[in-house]
């Protein structure tokens, strides 16, 4: 026995089965008759290539209504799943699969996880996919100076490995000089970064000039 749930079509907003919805498909007023291997693939796994086919069967049929934005999404997680293998040499795990669809939905959210589960690793190549992909800035807070520093090697780590030397990762930590420090102010007021990276309380004493 089959349920129908109300206003739940994640493409036209309409009546969908309990099995669509669950496969994240669209109804079968916007989309009839789903490829076979596209409905194996859904209960198989991996959803987000499968959910690009999708939203091209409904372009087909002049269909496409809110699907392009869960397409839109899919085809985020697979540019920064690829990004993330070349890096590191895996794919993402489930979680931080589910992290990175949530920023690329926008969603504030906190990432609760135990230390060496990849928090800071997908932090540092998340703010270097939006930046290449989304022309975004993004801001890294750290616990203390150390941490900051062995970010900052990372991130330069990951940049020459993936070949993008025009991403600009800056930081401030003890350690650095007068010299580096006052070309630290000088870019960030400028605006001349992708990534910042900084401790705790770097950003209490100079909120107003972070505030810029």
């Amino acid at each position: 026995m089959k349920a129908i749930f109300e206003g739940l079509c994640p493409n036209c907003g309409g009546s969908i089965s309990d099995e669509r919805l669950s496969l994240g498909l669209p109804c079968s007023s916007c989309l009839p008759e789903v490829p076979k291997a596209i409905m194996e693939g859904l209960r198989r796994g991996p959803r987000e290539e499968l959910q690009i086919r999708v939203k091209s069967l409904l372009e087909r049929r002049k269909k496409l209504k809110r699907y392009g934005e869960v397409a839109r999404i899919a085809e985020d997680v697979v540019k920064f799943n690829e990004l993330f293998l070349k890096a590191v040499g895996n794919r993402l795990w489930s979680a931080q699969k589910e992290w990175a669809r949530r920023v690329f939905k926008g969603v504030s959210f906190p990432i609760t996880a135990p230390t060496g589960l990849g928090k800071t690793v997908f932090g540092i190549l998340m703010g270097i996919y939006l930046a290449r992909e989304k022309n975004y800035k993004s801001y890294m807070v750290f616990p203390g100076h150390v941490l900051v520093e062995q970010a900052l090697e990372k991130a330069e780590h990951f940049i020459e490995e993936l070949g993008l030397n025009g991403i600009r990762v800056i930081g401030y930590h003890a350690k650095m000089g007068k010299k580096r420090k006052e070309e630290f102010f000088s870019k960030l007021e400028s605006g001349d970064f992708d990534v910042v990276m900084t401790s705790a309380r770097f950003l209490q004493v100079n909120f107003e000039r972070l505030s810029k």
